[in-house]
């Protein structure tokens, strides 16, 4: 039986885009896995700063109950932190590194994305989509300067418009199944 392996994809149509960067109330959002080190690093920079930064602040803690709760929270993040499991759990992963639902959700949301990008997102989108950092302190630049990654975080979202949709995704499949000879009883 032929095999034919497909990205994670997302429906953007189920997200808010709407918002501009200037008017979103969360500096930087932390769904989901973390990286505990860029976590620590930045957390007492936002404190201080007086920033708005969401994240679970004891293990199990939801930040969002409802799914639309969720997508309201995307929509008002300036930023969106995603790292892959290779590491937030390298225990458990190995250097293995997947594009996860989380950077297609904060891309559908207009988010910019902040962490590591996973080879298969680049190879997905063609260039590397996630601003990766060399030291937690830059998260306060980046948030000082927020309106200088507008140009990325619109380029991420029609790139993922063009490649990364359910849509996308259906077509891609049909097209292999009508590729395939239909096998004979």
């Amino acid at each position: 039986m032929p095999v034919v392996w497909m990205p994670e994809c997302v429906d953007p149509s189920e997200y808010d885009a709407s918002k501009p960067m200037a008017s979103r109330s969360i500096d930087v959002l932390e769904l989901g896995r973390r990286s505990e080190d860029f976590h620590n690093g930045i957390t007492e920079k936002l404190s201080r700063a007086r920033r708005v930064h969401l994240y679970e602040r004891a293990k199990g803690d939801i930040i969002f109950p409802a799914k639309q709760e969720m997508v309201d929270g995307f929509a008002s993040a300036k930023i969106s932190v995603c790292f892959p499991c290779s590491v937030t759990h390298p225990e458990r992963s190995g250097d293995v590194e997947a594009l996860t639902y989380r950077y297609l959700e904060s891309m559908a949301s207009k988010c910019l994305v902040v962490g590591k990008c996973p080879k298969e997102l680049i190879e997905l989108f063609g260039y590397n989509p996630v601003i990766e950092l060399a030291g937690a302190s830059q998260i306060m630049e980046i948030l000082d300067e927020i309106q200088d990654y507008h140009c990325l975080v619109e380029r991420n979202y029609h790139r993922l418009l063009e490649v990364g949709t359910t849509r996308v995704r259906v077509q891609q499949l049909l097209a292999h199944l009508t590729a395939q000879p239909i096998p004979q009883p």
